[in-house]
């Protein structure tokens, strides 16, 4: 039976507890967290429980959210774009680049080596528990820290603010349930509980790695007397944002509507919204001039908002800060203009020192000239947000750069300071870094010969897929793909008709030539000794040395991109001038080179490593080259196709046709010839590849075209 809205106060481990049951519940916490802290909560877990909900909601809005945000104050239309900022930060797309952005790769929890040329790994971990303290003037923040704090990998404690009604706590809810393997609801508790209730708190505190408190210093300040002195404070403290316009554009009505738009969205609500208005002058004659112009655009622009009204609090000091400025206007130090019914106020301060306003539409404006940004604001540094600057291109790089010395995080255009992008840094820092810790391991005799520790781990299965039909080549090549997500395109062979195109966005080619890189090493590539020919063939949009030329960069070994170059001749020279001891390249096309100056390659004795790709290569013939030229390491470099890219590796002691699983990028299904169930032990099967992380052509359960069948037993790689 559903329980009312009124009960749905709090989450414990993403399900549901009365207001009777949270005491008992908390004393088992402890006991709780501590056994799910072994967990780690895989990224594509979190992504498709983000999408899945993104996508329920752009079908149809639960009314239950909307009548909680409109009970907690908030109009229906404002209600509306509350979710709809929520709906937009749930994108796939967006999460990956933050993910990326932030933690610097898709599975940021894996180790990794920096630097191929070392024996070091370091990966992100999560901080362990993370509590959310937060604020009750932004609904969205609440339900968003939490999910910053699922991507950073934590087990969540939310503490809600009772202003914000159980909105977030809703949301959550709803993305637990999102996720079909259920995993997702250990890292997720919400809690409706006041701040005079020390004892229930302190159930959270005491058993908290992190906190991410959002508050003045007082509040903060408090929170941290609650605490072990080990436990990081994440604190989201006060911030103050301004406008700041250039004398260039005193006149310009467009930049004084942006301005004024910027006030009156949201009552000027948010950490971002402008609070003074600062004109590029000393004159006083100037900036009162200016105050006449803008407090009649901003009447006209205010009155496209309706307004939301402040509190019996929130008016009396409004009232209390308009009613000083008028009595300082008779002593020549203020001015004041204010609407015939007191929905905006202009308040004229001659002085420049920065001022927080009272919000809801009362804007200071004071005079700042260029060479005092610095000293007037700096004593403000860590206050200091946002500002919407309107300029010249000619004045923006010496405004901006004063802005930022002065200590602004965001500097934004006029109009748009509450705007936000993909990535974009909050208070300067990124939150997913505050949120977690950079762990090292340094293991030299255990992993000298892998890439990253998806090497020592079996793949992990990715909810859902079972659900999704195998797809072919040709359903593959012709699926609909936006516009924004092609932007590299290789040849593919298609079944019939013109040649296909396969299609990356570069986000995805660099990852999978990340993964290449680390299969490459694993292989036995050695970056600080091997000298490289890339030999593969070009033009004609083969992804061949294209791919190899930057799995080589990423590796950080000498290169030498000579290309499949007809003359053997050149190539032998190039080969022994340049001391290459490494080539890389196509059986056909190295066994061609191999024959044409077999005497002369005999000689030179210099060739230790060939790494071969694109068909198989007899045995009987490798080892003939590998005698001949007394070759160290004759093996396949990568298992890979311009559809797929790289899709496995064969380590140090796969021979022939075997391969490991690139799991980084891609899982790997075989399936019976005749059927979709998976093959018995030994049993050889059609090979269905899905790639972990792709936003251009989408690679879901695709039927590569060749066979092959599970090794049983374990490696001797490990």
């Amino acid at each position: 039976m559903e329980k009312s809205v009124k009960t749905k106060e709090h989450l414990f481990r993403g399900e549901w507890i009365s207001k009777d049951e949270l005491v008992n519940q908390l004393e088992r916490l402890e006991e709780i967290v501590s056994k799910d802290l072994s967990e780690q909560l895989n990224p594509i877990i979190l992504l498709a429980a983000a999408e899945k909900l993104r996508e329920d909601l752009k079908k149809e809005i639960p009314e239950e959210w909307i009548n909680s945000l409109v009970l907690s104050g908030q109009r229906h239309e404002e209600a509306l774009n509350t979710i709809n900022i929520i709906i937009e930060f749930l994108n796939p797309e967006g999460l990956k680049k933050k993910y990326i952005r932030e933690l610097g790769s898709m599975e940021p929890f894996i180790p990794k080596r920096f630097d191929f040329k070392t024996n070091v790994f370091e990966a992100w971990a999560p901080l362990g528990t993370l509590v959310h303290i937060v604020p009750g003037n932004a609904a969205t923040v609440a339900p968003l820290s939490v999910l910053e704090g699922l991507m950073s990998g934590n087990i969540n404690l939310l503490k809600n603010y009772s202003k914000n009604g159980n909105f977030p706590q809703l949301v959550l809810k709803a993305l637990a349930d999102a996720d079909e393997s259920g995993h997702l609801k250990s890292f997720i508790y919400a809690f409706q509980i006041s701040s005079k209730e020390k004892s229930l708190l302190e159930k959270l505190y005491q058993i908290s790695n992190g906190v991410a408190a959002w508050g003045g210093e007082e509040s903060i300040a408090s929170v941290k007397k609650m605490l072990q002195p080990s436990v990081r404070i994440i604190d989201w403290g006060h911030k103050i944002s301004f406008s700041y316009v250039a004398n260039s554009r005193k006149t310009d009505i467009k930049s004084m509507e942006a301005v004024a738009y910027d006030i009156c969205v949201i009552e000027q609500q948010a950490c971002s919204s402008p609070q003074c208005l600062y004109l590029e002058t000393e004159d006083m004659e100037d900036l009162n001039k200016f105050a006449e112009n803008f407090s009649k655009v901003l009447d006209k622009v205010s009155k496209t908002f309706p307004q939301k009204s402040p509190s019996i609090q929130e008016s009396a000091e409004i009232s209390g800060i308009t009613q000083v400025a008028k009595t300082s206007e008779a002593l020549g130090q203020n001015k004041v203009i204010e609407d015939k019914d007191y929905v905006w106020r202009v308040i004229v301060d001659y002085k420049s020192s920065l001022r927080p306003s009272p919000l809801y539409r009362t804007i200071w404006l004071k005079p700042l000239p260029k060479n005092k940004i610095v000293s007037v604001l700096e004593p403000f540094r860590t206050y200091l947000q946002t500002v919407g600057l309107a300029c010249t291109r000619n004045e923006l790089y010496e405004l901006s750069t004063k802005l930022i010395n002065a200590g602004v995080t965001r500097i934004m255009p006029v109009g748009k300071m509450l705007e936000a992008y993909d990535g974009q840094p909050h208070d300067g820092v990124y939150a997913l870094q505050r949120y977690a810790r950079r762990v090292s391991i340094m293991q030299e005799d255990l992993t000298n010969d892998i890439s990253d520790y998806n090497e020592l781990k079996p793949q992990e299965e990715i909810p859902g897929l079972d659900k999704l039909n195998v797809t072919t080549k040709e359903v593959y090549l012709n699926q609909k793909i936006n516009d924004e997500n092609q932007e590299l395109y290789f040849k593919s062979g298609g079944t019939t008709g013109k040649p296909k195109k396969a299609v990356y966005t570069y986000d995805d080619y660099h990852i999978q030539m990340q993964a290449g890189a680390e299969a490459l090493f694993a292989a036995g590539l050695e970056p600080d000794k091997d000298r490289c020919a890339n030999l593969f063939y070009s033009g004609h949009m083969y992804g061949g040395f294209i791919s190899f030329w930057s799995i080589l960069e990423n590796l950080q070994v000498k290169q030498f991109p000579i290309t499949a170059i007809p003359d053997f001749d050149e190539l032998t020279e190039q080969i022994i001038d340049n001391k290459i001891d490494t080539l890389l390249g196509m059986p056909f096309y190295l066994s061609q080179l191999f024959e044409n100056s077999f005497d002369k390659l005999a000689e030179y004795g210099g060739l230790k490593k060939v790494f071969y790709g694109g068909e198989h290569w007899p045995e009987e013939q490798r080892k003939k080259y590998q005698e001949a030229f007394s070759i160290e390491l004759f093996k396949s470099a990568i298992y890979g196709s311009n559809d797929a890219g790289p899709m496995g590796y064969a380590c140090s002691h796969c021979e022939g046709s075997v391969h490991h699983v690139l799991t980084q990028t891609q899982y790997l299904e075989i399936l019976k010839l005749d059927s979709t169930e998976p093959v018995e032990k030994g049993e050889t099967g059609r090979l269905i590849f899905t790639s972990k992380y792709r936003k251009g052509q989408a690679l879901n359960r695709y039927e590569i075209g060749d066979l092959g069948r599970w090794i049983e037993g374990d490696c001797e790689c490990g």
